[in-house]
């Protein structure tokens, strides 16, 4: 373990041009001059490394290794506001991995066999390389950076894919880290790094390993009995719970776009029981509609295919059939699977928030008292970083009775994005759970249905979290906790009820 301790004006020349050290020093007429660095010549093992209080050398500024760097337990630091910077550039392997305040700069690649949890905005981490980790935490908005491959067997972190902002996932935390390393605060989950670091110096993994796998996408099923266009898959798209309740009296339909082709089923519940498909793209349209006919005095029914061009001077309707233009006859061969794919995808999540979850996120103690959804302070209140609201059942608005809902919401930007996952009746007169997106605040905004697959994964998301909270906080109200936003009407509720027994 041979090492140096040279200024920084010693090895700045050895720096990537592009590390925030080398540019802060340059930009700062020499700021870090005289600061101390760790200076390694060549490939280096190490058995920890604390940066912290690095090689137990008092204030170093710098950790620098001119080649690989290998180090068989931990890189660790308690303190995030401000830590030992660290470059390698080579490559980096380590155990485990838990720190922020600080740059690391990893020239080649990194590979962590366990645990890489960096946090806080102080820090930030560069790859130029690969990086590879079982776990791969980021938290409180800590700064990453990776210009070649991620493979990470699971990703923890407060962004989403979209760049979002959300609470950490609190069964996720319990599933994958050992117990006494997960801890409250604030209300919510996060991790003890002191409780880790013991762990580290006992060589002992932090991490439950078999509870560990790559995020994966969800398995669909495929409702219908095969791919064709038959009278049965048509009228299995007519009979989908995406099918307006009202459909069933008067006839009714549901649409969608998906890039520039347009879907649409109908359903008619006239004495013919008339089903149809209709398909649009920039050049034609085509029907796929039931018709009923005898067959020796026995009703049949049968599929017609009729088509017209959008533009130009004939667009009346005429039979199609194997003989037709090519428009028509490519547009039936895309888009009949793609509308099946697609119905698929949108059930699945239509059926993923059950109707007894919203019932019984309605009838909890901590809700109770939020029931006038209309009322600004009583519809509802924020759960960490996500919004929900509350409509119980039985509330008429405007002379109609509205259906029990839930409202989970989040900051985008200087506005909300809403989300209502609402109980309503589907064709078979079941219940299920249609989920409504309301693109801003304010009664003026409209909650339409969700035809777009990336927000119902969002929705999916963002109300699993909600869930997950309320019942936490639900279970810490009757344990004599005050969620820290309640409002003095829902305690005085509360108290009244016999649910707060506990003074705050």
């Amino acid at each position: 373990m041979d090492y140096t301790i040279l200024p920084f004006s010693r090895i700045k020349h050895l720096l990537p041009a592009d590390s925030w050290v080398y540019t802060h020093n340059e930009r700062n007429h020499g700021k870090f001059e005289e600061n101390p660095v760790v200076f390694f010549q060549g490939n280096s093992r190490l058995e920890n490394l604390n940066l912290d209080r690095p090689l137990d050398e008092e204030h170093v500024f710098l950790v620098l290794v001119d080649g690989n760097l290998a180090v068989d337990t931990y890189v660790y630091n308690e303190e995030t506001d401000g830590a030992t910077c660290l470059i390698v550039k080579g490559d980096l392997h380590a155990q485990n991995m838990v720190v922020g305040g600080q740059e690391i700069y990893v020239a080649g690649n990194l590979e962590v066999a366990e645990l890489f949890w960096g946090e806080y905005n102080h820090g930030d981490l560069t790859v130029a390389g690969n990086a590879f980790a079982s776990v791969f935490m980021d938290t409180e908005e800590y700064h990453v950076s990776v210009r070649g491959e991620q493979q990470f067997s699971q990703r923890i972190s407060n962004w989403d894919e979209l760049g979002d902002w959300n609470d950490l996932d609190e069964d996720l935390l319990k599933g994958v880290f050992a117990q006494d390393c997960v801890m409250e605060l604030d209300e919510e989950l996060t991790l003890d790094r002191e409780k880790m670091l013991e762990y580290f110096k006992a060589g002992r993994s932090v991490l439950i390993l078999d509870k560990i796998k790559a995020a994966e996408e969800p398995d669909i099923p495929f409702p219908f009995d095969n791919s064709e266009m038959s009278t049965g898959n048509l009228i299995r798209l007519a009979d989908s719970v995406l099918m307006p309740f009202e459909a069933k009296g008067s006839g009714g339909k549901y649409e969608f776009w998906r890039d520039d082709e347009f879907y649409r089923v109908i359903r008619s519940s006239s004495e013919a029981e008339y089903r149809a498909v209709y398909l649009q793209e920039d050049r034609c349209a085509v029907i796929v509609e039931t018709k009923e006919e005898e067959r020796n005095g026995i009703p049949n029914m049968t599929l017609h295919y009729r088509g017209r061009y959008i533009e130009g001077e004939d667009t009346e309707w005429y039979s199609i059939d194997d003989t037709s233009p090519e428009p028509f006859r490519l547009l039936l061969q895309r888009g009949w699977p793609a509308l099946l794919t697609a119905v698929s995808r949108f059930e699945y999540y239509r059926s993923y928030v059950k109707p007894e979850q919203i019932s019984e996120i309605l009838s909890l103690p901590l809700v109770e008292p939020y029931n006038d959804f209309y009322d600004e302070d009583k519809g509802g209140f924020w759960c960490g970083s996500v919004y929900a609201g509350f409509r119980q059942p039985g509330v008429v608005r405007d002379g109609e009775e509205k259906p029990p809902c839930v409202i989970v919401a989040r900051e985008q930007g200087e506005d909300m994005e809403i989300y209502h996952f609402s109980v309503e009746k589907c064709v078979n007169g079941s219940e299920t759970v249609e989920i409504l997106y309301q693109a801003s605040n304010g009664y003026e905004h409209k909650a339409l249905p969700v035809w777009d697959e990336e927000k119902l994964k969002i929705a999916c998301r963002l109300f699993r979290i909600a869930e997950k909270k309320l019942f936490s906080l639900n279970q810490n109200l009757l344990a004599g906790h005050i969620p820290y936003s309640a409002e003095s009407f829902a305690v005085k509720y509360w108290k009244e009820q016999g649910y707060l027994r506990i003074k705050r």
